[in-house]
């Protein structure tokens, strides 16, 4: 079994996991930030080029009839969505990867739909106990 046996073994698994698990934390709130950032800058130009084609904003940027400026619009925080619907679509993202994932290593593999999940999930999350090992 590829597990640690020893006591030194075990204490040092828990201080690399406590470790390994904080950088991942971190990565994965660094990584959030990036696409909610990205998209908010999507949402915004997007919004811009609506606001051009219909003829309500100038090239200089001002809207016409009106003294108001899109500077309100520039600031990409305005139109940063919320953490939560970004982490149920990424979540709804990674279900239907091992989902599908699952089907291909069934037919690949043979292997139940339930056992292909199961795969699916311990790889996804890279914990991989090596209970199931794809064929190469």
């Amino acid at each position: 079994a590829a597990c640690p046996r020893t006591a030194e073994g075990k204490i040092f698994c828990i201080f690399y996991g406590l470790i390994g698990c904080s950088c991942g934390i971190l990565f994965f709130n660094l990584f959030l930030e990036r696409i909610i950032t990205l998209l908010a800058f999507i949402m915004r130009s997007r919004h811009e080029r609506k606001l051009r084609a219909a003829g309500a904003i100038a090239e200089g940027g001002s809207r016409r009839g009106s003294q108001d400026s899109l500077e309100d619009h520039e600031s990409l925080e305005a139109w940063k969505p919320s953490v939560y619907w970004v982490m149920f679509y990424l979540s709804l993202a990674s279900i239907l990867v091992a989902f599908l994932g699952a089907l291909m290593y069934m037919e690949i593999e043979d292997w139940e739909y339930s056992d292909s999940l199961y795969f699916c999930f311990i790889s996804f999350a890279t914990i991989g106990f090596g209970d199931f090992v794809s064929a190469q």
